[in-house]
């Protein structure tokens, strides 16, 4: 599910630098690198 999230936002990222909207891409990079963080610490504890 959170890969999913993680999917979603790096492409709404991806179009907002398309399309120039820096500050709005640079909001939604909070999100995109908590999804990061949160995925590789579940990595660290299942192994």
């Amino acid at each position: 599910m959170l890969h999913q999230q993680q999917i979603k936002l790096l492409r709404q990222w991806r179009e907002l630098q398309h399309l120039g909207k820096q500050e709005e891409a640079e909001k939604l990079l909070v999100e995109l690198f908590l999804t990061v963080n949160a995925i590789s610490g579940g990595l660290r504890t299942t192994g």
